[in-house]
């Protein structure tokens, strides 16, 4: 049907380049699997992308613990409401500054999709009466994909759309009082084996994250003032 538009508008402007609609069921849902794992080659790299995001949420402090098979980061930036959450969840689109912050390719939050099997995302921001929580199904998206790697060649193919769509998911906690704090947990769930061991080594994460990260100048520091400007 696409094709017979296309055609339509082809025999009434010959000779001209016309506009080539493009839709979300265009794009296909192997794209994330390919950029993340393109862009993030290191595990270490999937944990510094969830750490720049606290540092550019303001957060003075980021705590990452490893446990048997799953890593939480925990902030307390300036936290996410349910329309920062929305804008998080897109692909390729970012509302961060360039000039600004470190992170701004708009796919960070897939970054750990080839490390676990699931990503989950608690927030609250100040003044928000209520706290979010967003999952990412990522075993369930990888089994999409398997099966769409199964089909036969003229079968048609999930498209990224879709994929995120039936694999993700988002809660709401709190009441109608404003809430006073304001927090983000990533947590990495039922991450596989070789990777936990790599993110277990607490002494290559901190002196990796020390190198990758712009981390600040201690408040004591005389000069801190004037080396920022």
């Amino acid at each position: 049907l696409f094709a017979d538009e296309v055609n339509r508008e082809l025999t009434k402007k010959p000779g001209q380049l016309i506009p080539l609609r493009l839709t979300a069921e265009d794009i296909g849902g192997t794209l994330i699997a390919i950029l993340p794992k393109g862009l993030y080659t290191n595990p270490l790299d999937c944990i510094r992308e969830y750490v720049q995001n606290s540092v550019d949420a303001e957060a003075r402090a980021v705590t990452i613990k490893v446990t048997a098979n799953s890593v939480s980061i925990f902030d307390m930036g300036t936290g996410m409401n349910l329309q920062d959450f929305l804008l998080a969840r897109q692909f390729g689109l970012s509302p961060k500054s360039l000039s600004e912050s470190v992170g701004f390719r708009g796919i960070g939050i897939y970054s750990a999709f080839d490390l676990c099997k699931r990503l989950r995302i608690t927030s609250s921001k100040e003044g928000d009466p209520y706290r979010h929580v967003l999952v990412f199904e990522f075993a369930d998206m990888k089994a999409a994909l398997e099966a769409d790697r199964r089909r036969g060649p003229d079968d048609p193919r999930i498209s990224l759309s879709t994929l995120l769509s039936k694999c993700t998911r988002i809660k709401r906690e709190g009441g109608t009082e404003p809430l006073q704090q304001h927090f983000t947990h990533v947590e990495l769930q039922d991450i596989s084996d070789v990777h936990i061991r790599q993110l277990a080594d607490r002494v290559a994460m901190k002196r990796y994250l020390l190198q990758n990260l712009p981390i600040d100048f201690d408040d004591d520091f005389e000069y801190k003032e004037i080396v920022n400007r």
